[in-house]
């Protein structure tokens, strides 16, 4: 035997059984074996593994009141993983299955045992082994990659979020200093837009899964803070958003952000005249063809009749347009309510808002 040879344990409660095997190994494998150990009991067997790393080991399915199976659970919650090969007396289909389901490599009937069958086994169960190493090795590999651009992405977003704060601040600051209110209101505007940005690169910053973002929380966020920056009392504007499972991932959530930006600006400034009091309705959900629906709904005054949205020349305007139809390819659908306005799929708002107001119903493929 060889000195840098393999290690092979066999575990059998039969003395002439171990013997048959020990010398089928020696026969099939004279230059290539360095060591053969043996062991005749369950705990036996479990006390020189802890102490020596076999190459195979050879498991007897009955070994006195265990049998192998419960060798080879107690050898795994050690982590232990040598390739393992059963023996047994009986050519029984339903404990072959069993065996190879419990982590057995191969299964062998000791009544058909030749040198040949156990060497070819052996070389089998090394292959095996080696394989499961290399595929663990990459997997290990891979999962370290993903980790490593996961972080990188993370902190790309966590850059790119403090960019726009200073960008923010720096149009916050010319805004301070105008006297003029209309240029006043467009940098303000250019504002909230770049904190909504800023708001998703924070979002994806934080997120645990880039390709599943809290979205909910993020239009509740960019509500909150076009509140705080027109200086609106929740109370006056109540805010019900739902998004019914639908994942919403990066590719979608910065132009839907910035959608819904807009439109919440809009409502704002435009839908609720001498301190009214309303309701904005944010719903998002798959439709029967598998599309995704965004429904923006208020109850406010609603656009005058003479107004046609897709030619207006305001710059609000022209990015929602702009986004649905370059960016989500989708379609973009404004309607006038002249009726009671309730938000579909949701069951918990029973009771109608006033009967004017505005929707817009966008559409896309995901």
């Amino acid at each position: 035997m060889k000195d840098n040879g393999l290690k092979i344990l066999i575990v059998d409660d039969d003395e002439d059984d171990i013997t048959i095997v020990k010398e089928y190994i020696e026969e099939g494998m004279p230059s290539l074996v360095s060591r053969i150990d043996t062991a005749s009991s369950f705990s036996e067997a479990l006390t020189l593994m802890d102490f020596s790393n076999y190459d195979v080991c050879i498991f007897d399915y009955i070994l006195g009141a265990a049998d192998g199976f419960d060798l080879i659970t107690s050898v795994r919650k050690k982590g232990i993983d040598a390739p393992i090969i059963f023996l047994t007396g009986k050519g029984d289909e339903d404990v072959a299955v069993k065996a190879m389901k419990s982590g057995a490599v191969d299964y062998l009937v000791k009544s058909k045992l030749t040198a040949e069958l156990i060497t070819h086994s052996i070389h089998y169960a090394i292959e095996i082994h080696k394989n499961e190493i290399n595929r663990k090795r990459m997997e290990k590999q891979i999962m370290q990659s993903l980790e490593e651009k996961e972080l990188l992405i993370k902190e790309v977003h966590h850059r790119v979020k403090n960019n726009f704060a200073v960008i923010h601040s720096f149009i916050e600051l010319q805004s301070d200093s105008m006297g003029d209110d209309r240029c006043k209101n467009i940098l303000d505007d250019s504002c909230n837009r770049i904190h909504t940005m800023a708001l998703m690169h924070e979002k994806l910053y934080n997120s645990k899964d880039l390709t599943n973002i809290d979205f909910s929380s993020y239009i509740n966020n960019i509500a909150l803070d076009m509140f705080k920056c027109y200086r609106i009392d929740s109370d006056k504007i109540t805010l019900e958003i739902e998004v019914k499972d639908v994942p919403i991932n990066i590719k979608f959530a910065m132009p839907l952000g910035l959608i819904l930006n807009e439109l919440l600006s809009n409502t704002i400034k435009y839908a609720f005249p001498n301190d009214n009091k309303g309701k904005v309705c944010i719903y998002i959900h798959h439709i029967k063809n598998g599309d995704i629906e965004l429904v923006f709904s208020d109850n406010g005054i609603g656009i005058p009749d003479n107004i046609d949205l897709a030619n207006m020349k305001t710059l609000g305007m022209k990015l929602i347009f702009g986004i649905v139809k370059n960016q989500l390819k989708g379609d973009i659908e404004y309607k006038r309510l002249n009726q009671d306005l309730i938000v579909e799929g949701n069951s918990n708002n029973t009771d109608p808002v006033e009967n004017k107001g505005s929707e817009f119903i966008i559409k896309f493929k995901p």
